[in-house]
């Protein structure tokens, strides 16, 4: 199984089975703007590394 499917699996299944101090529930529970925010931030991040390879 590759990383997103896994990932995707993981995250449906704290939907299904909130877990205390799951961070992932807790974007569940602010709602839609703050996941879509975190994604942001996190696609952002994925970018910057992928720019910085190769550099000495």
């Amino acid at each position: 199984m590759d990383m997103l499917n896994r990932l995707e699996e993981i995250i449906r299944d704290r939907k299904a089975n909130p877990k205390d101090g799951s961070y992932t529930n807790t974007l569940f529970e602010k709602g839609v703007n703050k996941i879509a925010q975190k994604v942001g931030e996190e696609a952002t991040e994925v970018i910057v590394a992928a720019l910085g390879q190769g550099r000495d």
